[in-house]
């Protein structure tokens, strides 16, 4: 089997520049593209609004500053220690205590006083995290170690199409289809001045496939988990780079999304045409089999008013010719 070739894809985007809660996706490869690691951070803009000054006189938001600092601290840690297949568990904990350890010092350096804390739901520093550590194996599979907080998102798309490797950490474990309906608020995340876990599965996944890591602006302004499969199998089946195909999916998310969006993807170059030939067949399955109900439904739905109205015309307008109007002289009631 011809040696993996392993290739990133980025994709980042701020709604002001400058001042997005979205840090630049990590994208990370060791040993000769043998080990790598992958992620996206999207600081919690409503938890951390609050406004801090920097030494050098600048102001961000804790969501600013969150997501920027621990990416900083995600690539420090595994410079030293690259990432390990065989000692995953210690790994996950050792990388916990470092951003805890990092966080608390970060939150003396920037001066915050917890009094000012007291009586609200705010959080010192938080941001969400997907993340993925890949090591490339003797058989030419990629073993993954799939670590999150929050609701960004970590996938698998292959030919049978996008596979979702974390679960939201939101309130009452809603499922994708449910946190686009309801919104439901984040319970963990990492932030300072509070407990909070690193979520982890591990799989041996076989080529080819995309590895994706991406922040909720990428999907959450889509009317389903269907549609965003769809929009990246359409746009990475146009492209012929990766480079291409990050550009294509920036100019179908602009439009639509309402937030700051930021993606990685990792695969295996030489998979480009295999993948572009499976995908073909997926998209034809997604097209016929899920979207073209959906918005056949979604149709019905902004039609549902019309409908209605239509329905009431129909009943207020029944046929009274058989009824003898009364004349206003032969009107009996009032005073003569």
């Amino acid at each position: 089997m011809e040696t993996p070739e392993i290739i990133y894809g980025t994709l980042w985007h701020e709604q002001r520049d400058g001042k997005g809660e979205d840090a630049e996706p990590l994208a990370v490869q060791f040993n000769n593209s043998s080990c790598g690691v992958m992620a996206v951070l999207d600081g919690m803009g409503g938890a951390g609004s609050a406004i801090r000054e920097l030494p050098d006189g600048t102001t961000h938001s804790d969501a600013f500053l969150a997501s920027r600092f621990v990416r900083e601290k995600i690539l420090q840690f595994f410079q030293k220690q690259k990432p390990d297949h065989s000692q995953r568990a210690k790994q996950l904990l050792d990388i916990i205590a470092f951003i805890k350890d990092e966080l608390d010092n970060y939150k003396e350096t920037l001066n915050i006083q917890p009094s000012a804390l007291y009586g609200n739901m705010t959080r010192i520093l938080p941001t969400t995290l997907a993340m993925i550590c890949w090591n490339v194996m003797d058989d030419n599979q990629l073993s993954i170690q799939d670590i999150w907080a929050g609701d960004s998102r970590n996938y698998i798309l292959d030919e049978r199409g996008l596979h979702f490797l974390s679960q939201d950490h939101t309130k009452g474990d809603a499922d994708a289809w449910e946190s686009l309906r309801e919104d439901p608020p984040i319970i963990n995340a990492i932030w300072q001045n509070k407990s909070f876990f690193l979520a982890e599965r591990c799989y041996m996944i076989r080529l080819p496939s995309i590895l994706i890591c991406c922040t909720d602006g990428c999907f959450g302004y889509l009317p389903s988990p269907m549609h965003f499969e769809k929009l990246l199998i359409t746009t990475f089946i146009q492209a012929t780079t990766m480079e291409e195909w990050m550009n294509l999916l920036k100019d179908q998310l602009l439009p639509i999304s309402g937030d700051d969006f930021s993606l990685v993807a990792l695969m295996n170059k030489n998979d480009w045409d295999d993948l572009k030939q499976s995908l073909q067949h997926r998209l034809e399955e997604v097209e016929n089999n899920y979207i073209k109900p959906f918005d056949g439904l979604l149709s019905l739905q902004k039609n549902i008013p019309s409908l209605q109205h239509t329905i009431w015309t129909k009943y207020a307008n029944t046929d009274v010719e058989h009824l003898k109007p009364i004349s206003p002289k032969e009107d009996n009631y009032g005073t003569k």
